[in-house]
């Protein structure tokens, strides 16, 4: 770790970003205010390493910066920054669920599927209506299944089965145990 945070002084932004990577398998709390400072560096490599390795970090300038980085116009930042702040992160606050609510409208399906999972995991209300929406939509990944599981409602039995029905059988065979794991959790209502 001290060798990492000497590098985090180097001139090429290639060594800090990999040190920055490199926090990210340390979880080294004593550095996250540090670490969070390089997004004024306004890099593309090093904005993606942020978002890789601030989601274990529960210091407020960490959280603050995967929440700036949620927005960020790359989608490999984006995305990243929304899943760790979704799966990784435990922090819970008003304003995490708004970032992740906010993302609920991305276009990429990814950051929409984290952001869906991260406000189940974290019991916001919002989360069924956007569930409610998905059961109508195109299947875009096992998310919806996963929110299922840490909220389920009453409200989504009268949809689950058509939607499991309507998916490609390659997708019921490689989501089988997320589906079972939602259609068990729904169980509790019937």
């Amino acid at each position: 770790v001290y060798l990492l945070n000497k590098l985090l002084n180097d001139k090429n932004e290639d060594v800090i970003t990999s040190a920055i990577y490199a926090f990210g398998h340390r979880q080294c709390s004593r550095y996250a205010e540090k670490l969070a400072s390089f997004i004024t560096l306004n890099s593309k490599q090093v904005n993606k390493a942020l978002a890789f390795t601030l989601g274990h970090y529960t210091h407020k300038k960490a959280i603050e910066t995967l929440i700036l980085l949620m927005k960020n116009k790359d989608f490999d930042t984006r995305n990243w920054a929304t899943f760790e702040l979704a799966q990784i992160s435990e922090v819970n606050t008003p304003k995490i669920c708004d970032a992740l609510f906010n993302n609920l409208s991305d276009k990429e399906f990814e950051v929409r599927g984290e952001a869906l999972l991260g406000l189940a995991l974290r019991k916001d209300v919002r989360v069924k209506a956007a569930i409610l929406e998905d059961f109508q939509a195109d299947f875009y990944g096992s998310w919806i299944f996963d929110a299922i599981i840490e909220m389920p409602d009453r409200e989504y039995i009268q949809y689950f089965d058509t939607y499991v029905n309507s998916l490609h059988e390659d997708d019921i065979k490689a989501f089988k145990s997320n589906i079972e794991g939602a259609r068990q959790a729904l169980k509790e209502f019937q």
